[in-house]
């Protein structure tokens, strides 16, 4: 079994994020956010169907950044996403660290609430942990490049408090994910 990853995913979270004095002003921020993932299919030799599924699996990031009040923000975010696999016949989880450099707008800066875009690149590691079918188990990590897309708000909580919420599609490169076990013997 020999996995291949093109994958897509989707992490929609809720971050509460210390920012400036105020919404509006410029200077430093950072925040955390946890949210539900989703995971394409992915492609793997040696299955009945060729593919497995995956779970709703949760995700995690922490961010930091720079506002600079005119609505631009630089941000770097470190993530985790974690599924478990969901097809007949095979178990595991599968992981993945992401860390990405982000660039962001906020529509309306001054305000105590604003629609926000953004995008983001890094590096993604991948991380098959005792994913098994048919005898044959995929306990390896491989990294590759990342992108995404960011579509979000944020509310005002307080002068030092915001809360948001997000969309992040992320789109990566292949991974390939080695395995061991009968099936592999069975075609050397």
């Amino acid at each position: 079994m020999n996995i291949r990853l093109a994958l897509l995913t989707a992490a929609a979270a809720a971050a509460l994020v210390s920012a400036p004095a105020s919404a509006q002003q410029q200077g430093p921020y950072v925040g955390i956010g946890l949210g539900a993932t989703w995971l394409d299919d992915a492609d793997v030799k040696g299955t009945p169907s060729g593919k497995i599924d995956f779970d709703t699996g949760y995700a995690g990031l922490l961010k930091g950044g720079y506002a600079f009040g005119n609505g631009w923000r630089a941000e770097g975010e470190v993530g985790y996403r974690n599924w478990d696999a969901d097809s007949a016949g095979v178990s595991g989880e599968l992981r993945a660290y992401n860390i990405f450099a982000n660039a962001l707008y906020d529509f309306m800066p001054n305000g105590s609430w604003s629609p926000y875009l953004g995008a983001g690149a890094g590096m993604v590691r991948y991380v098959s942990d005792g994913v098994s079918a048919l005898g044959v188990t995929s306990n390896d990590q491989d990294n590759t490049w990342g992108v995404q897309g960011i579509a979000g708000a944020w509310f005002a909580l307080s002068d030092n408090w915001l809360l948001s919420a997000d969309y992040r599609y992320m789109y990566t490169g292949d991974a390939k994910l080695k395995s061991e076990g009968q099936a592999d013997k069975a075609a050397g």
